[in-house]
């Protein structure tokens, strides 16, 4: 069963994980995500939201 709310904020992560003619559909098959992300993913994952928030805060730094 896949975990559909984001682990960094607790809210609905959109996610449509389905495996359709062997190519992932998910709007995060197109992204990239960083390791310091992933490791606190625990294997949900994480919404648009919360990965564009990190995003900018990395381009801040």
């Amino acid at each position: 069963m896949i975990n559909r709310t984001c682990p960094l904020c607790g809210k609905k992560n959109g996610c449509q994980h389905v495996l359709k003619e062997e190519e992932f559909t998910c709007w995060c098959a197109e992204e990239e995500f960083p390791d310091a992300l992933k490791a606190k993913s625990s294997h949900s994952c994480i919404c648009k939201s919360c990965l564009q928030a990190y995003k900018e805060s990395q381009r801040e730094e």
